[in-house]
């Protein structure tokens, strides 16, 4: 017998897509001008490599920040292509169960304070505009 599956996201996700170049030194600096975000952990990897018509590219750099927010665990990530453009990510909620909606009230705005110290520290122009958000099982707001 074979049994299929679906999994649902539940939560908040916020996404954008830029062709600004990120120094990821600057990510742990707008992070650090947040009050309340604290205990930042950095992790590097490297992504698939791509294939394109010119052949094989350099693996997708890969960058996670993880923070804390008093009761709450967030994280920022970002992955910047061979093409060097770049998604920058964050997200609160998990798999097949939806997250409090106190914890949503909370996170969401620090999401966007976030966004606003990367647009000053790192010099991403017009971030707000860029932002593509999606709420499933849960209100945005």
């Amino acid at each position: 017998m074979l049994l299929a599956g679906c999994d649902t996201y539940y939560g908040l996700a916020r996404r954008i897509n830029t062709d600004h170049v990120v120094q990821h030194e600057c990510v742990r600096d707008a992070l650090s001008s947040i009050d309340g975000i604290h205990n930042i952990q950095h992790k590097q990897t490297e992504g698939g490599i791509p294939l394109t018509m010119t052949g094989l590219q350099e693996p997708d750099q890969v960058h996670y920040y993880f923070y804390k927010a008093g009761s709450l665990n967030g994280y920022i990530y970002i992955s910047t292509n061979y093409d060097r453009k770049a998604e920058i990510a964050q997200a609160y909620g998990a798999l097949n169960v939806i997250p409090p909606q106190e914890d949503i009230d909370k996170i969401r705005p620090l999401m966007v304070k976030i966004e606003s110290a990367l647009m000053k520290v790192c010099k991403i122009e017009n971030i707000e505009t860029l932002v593509k958000e999606t709420c499933n099982g849960v209100t945005c707001t």
